[in-house]
């Protein structure tokens, strides 16, 4: 009301309220892996309603979450197999619309659920998560941004391209681990895969060993040998347990390293890899840390350090309690080596002549009965990151300053003279072979 002495008159302001007509989604339907997301925009009828308020909701929060910021909804698959719908809802008019979120199912590597490790095998085709542990322990990888392949590699004269073996690998922020997917039909390689910081930092990385079918606890993949270890049946990382390709050397170790190298064909030529490993000169800076970080370089020995690829040896770094190091897959191991090792104590000599060319069937010496003990001659890197065409491998047992114990495999059809080795030693800094016994 205006009053002003003389006139009074009064003013009514109307506001009309323009309701809401509908509402619309711009996807309706979305297939996800585990670990993805996407983004839903709500377009509200007509655009000049006055109440544009919307509530969001998740038939499965547990398995596919939402998050809403600045009227976009955030979808994320949390979980395994499953569907859900994801509905929004106007506050006037109740109209509403829906999206249908369909997730892939996704499975941890092979003994993956029961205990953490640097090798996963992976024996059928899927979409597989990676926890984000350092090998065998407890302590977490941090500072993840993003994940990649660093290489791949058939274990042959084959060439290979990338994401033959590995594909759609991606780190996901909100479950904090790896996805990666293996492509069907299943083909037998190895590979190796990291986490990396928002830099391209390595954190860690994890040997996927590749084998369609293969599962090294289940009969007759294993062999007990005399005293009672259990051991593989082929060397880590060979996709067959005998090969006239090669498929059957597996890859190479320096002594207390996690990660292996790519080895040799039959010719002893290097196989074919996506990504080729290098060698690298050792320094006081090439230290335990480096070696993580930079896991495709051959850390080259030296004399000042008696052919160690660490400046100071550390003899902790493989031993018969499983360390977080150990190259082997979950329930397995590096044997132990020397005078009480496996294959001293199983064959009673410390040397002896088994017929060998391309490798050797040590039955009857490291096990009684008909079975093949096949143990090929896989050729090695030296000191120097040469190659050398005799067969090792490692066991985890210290024996001096710059060597380790091994098993050793020479060429030899004569007949005589003694060509295995079952408590041989080699330098710490070679790239060998390793065999893997059960915990």
């Amino acid at each position: 009301m205006i009053d002003d002495g003389i006139f009074k008159s009064w003013e009514c302001v109307v506001h009309v309220s323009t309701p809401v007509t509908g509402i619309s989604l711009d996807i309706t339907s979305k297939n996800l892996t585990m670990g993805q997301s996407f983004t839903l925009t709500a377009t509200v009828e007509p655009p000049t309603a006055s109440n544009k308020k919307l509530v969001w909701t998740s038939s499965s929060p547990d398995l596919v979450s939402i998050s809403v910021r600045q009227g976009v909804c955030t979808v994320n698959a949390m979980g395994g197999i499953s569907n859900a719908k994801i509905t929004v809802k106007t506050e006037d008019g109740s109209f509403s619309d829906k999206c249908t979120v369909n997730v892939k199912g996704t499975s941890r590597p092979y003994g993956a659920s029961t205990e953490t490790s640097n090798c996963y095998v992976i024996f059928q085709p899927g979409t597989y998560i990676l926890d984000l542990v350092q090998g065998n322990s407890s302590d977490p990888v941090t500072g993840v941004k993003k994940a990649d392949v660093l290489w791949e590699t058939f274990g042959t004269d084959e060439d290979i391209t990338a994401g033959t073996l590995v594909t759609d690998y991606f780190y996901s922020d909100f479950l904090n681990k790896i996805i990666f997917t293996i492509p069907s039909p299943i083909k037998s390689g190895n590979a190796l895969i990291a986490a990396k910081s928002a830099s391209g930092t390595t954190l860690w990385s994890w040997h996927l060993w590749i084998c369609n079918g293969y599962r090294p606890d289940v009969a007759p993949n294993y062999q007990t040998y005399t005293g009672g270890t259990v051991m593989m049946d082929r060397n880590l990382g060979a996709t067959s347990k005998t090969s006239t390709t090669g498929q059957d050397h597996g890859l190479l170790y320096q002594w207390g390293r996690k990660d292996p190298f790519p080895g040799f064909s039959t010719d002893y030529n290097e196989v074919k890899v996506t990504y080729p490993c290098s060698r690298i000169q050792k320094d006081a800076s090439r230290n335990l840390e480096y070696s993580i970080t930079w896991p495709k370089e051959f850390i080259c020995g030296s004399s000042g350090s008696d052919y160690d690829w660490l400046m100071t040896s550390n003899r902790t770094l493989w031993t018969s309690n499983k360390t977080k190091y150990d190259p082997c897959p979950p329930g397995w191991r590096v044997p132990t080596g020397g005078a009480d090792g496996v294959w001293r104590q199983a064959s009673g000599s410390s040397d002896f002549y088994v017929s060998c060319d391309a490798g050797a069937d040590l039955k009857g010496k490291f096990a009684s009965g008909t079975a093949t003990i096949y143990y090929p001659r896989t050729g090695v890197y030296d000191y120097s990151y040469f190659p050398r065409s005799f067969g090792c491998c490692w066991s985890c047992t210290f024996a001096s300053s710059g060597k380790s114990y091994c098993l050793k495999i020479e060429k030899n059809t004569s007949g005589s003279g003694n060509n295995i080795h079952t408590d041989a030693t080699e330098y710490r800094s070679h790239g060998l072979s390793v065999r893997c016994c059960k915990k």
